[in-house]
């Protein structure tokens, strides 16, 4: 299954709430006298802290590959809308360079879309 940026946010921050909630019974623990139980519970909650932070990272690095491939692909959809752009200025072709700028436009919409 392809994760998309979405989906890692939606288990990060989902993680990061049971990580604070296990902080909170580890205190919970230690101030009721159960300092084994709360020192198993740091060790368990400290490697998800760890497992998070992974993820974290990996997201960053999927996103900023998606965003270098997605900056070259809008480059030339720039280029090539400043030259469509010229030419209905021109009053060269307009209905079909209009369609050529709607094109243009959808597929930036779908790049964005992607990183999103």
């Amino acid at each position: 299954m392809q994760w998309t940026l979405n989906d890692a946010q939606q288990v990060i921050a989902a993680s990061r709430i049971k990580y604070l909630d296990a902080e909170d019974i580890e205190l919970l623990l230690r101030f009721s006298g159960h300092k084994k139980e709360a020192d198993d519970l740091w060790a368990s909650n400290k490697r998800l802290g760890h497992e998070i932070d992974v993820l974290i990272g990996k997201a960053m690095q999927d996103w900023q590959t998606s965003a270098a491939a997605a900056i070259d692909k809008i480059k030339t959809a720039t280029q090539g809308f400043a030259t469509v752009t010229q030419e209905i200025k021109n009053n060269t072709q307009v209905a079909a360079n209009v369609i050529k700028v709607i094109s243009y436009i959808d597929e930036l919409v779908a790049l964005l879309a992607k990183l999103i």
